[in-house]
């Protein structure tokens, strides 16, 4: 699981993140992940921290980039969202830009296979969510409202 989806073990402290949800083929890339204190699989888009100077647009571009070696373009942003949550019992509090964003030209997968993703030294599995699936709620994704809005974002075009 990339590590901003994890509750920091430091002192607490409010985290500023980028969130990209990626569109592809009618279907949406997020990582997987697994809380075994709520025994719950959940998904949550791809993206990390904001660093100091940084806008948050290009924080989810960088991120993409370094979690997938890929290039992506962000597009419009979804929503500002204040995530209190608690994972593996520790509670977070993060403050999330959560953008849409697409693959830059020839940077697309020739395929919707799972992918494999680095956070680091770590990795982590980013599997393809069917939209309208998605929509429909058949999979717990994060921050919550991501279903509302991405239905939103839809009705408006």
């Amino acid at each position: 699981m990339p590590e901003a989806a994890r509750p920091s073990t430091a002192a607490q402290h409010i985290r500023v993140i980028a969130l990209g949800l990626l569109l592809h083929e009618d279907h949406v890339l997020v990582a997987e992940g697994y809380d075994s204190v709520k025994d719950q699989t959940f998904y949550r888009a791809l993206g990390g921290e904001v660093e100091f100077g940084e806008a948050a647009a290009d924080a989810v571009v960088r991120e993409l980039r370094e979690e997938l070696g890929r290039e992506a373009a962000a597009g419009e942003l979804l929503g500002v969202i204040e995530n209190r949550f608690t994972l593996e019992g520790s509670q977070g509090h993060e403050i999330v830009f959560e953008y849409l964003v697409t693959f830059a030209p020839g940077a697309a997968p020739p395929d919707l296979e799972a992918l494999t993703a680095h956070e680091g030294e770590a990795t982590f599995t980013a599997r393809w969510l069917s939209l309208p699936e998605l929509l429909a709620g058949t999979f717990r994704v994060y921050p919550d409202g991501v279903e509302e809005r991405l239905a939103a974002w839809i009705n408006r075009q």
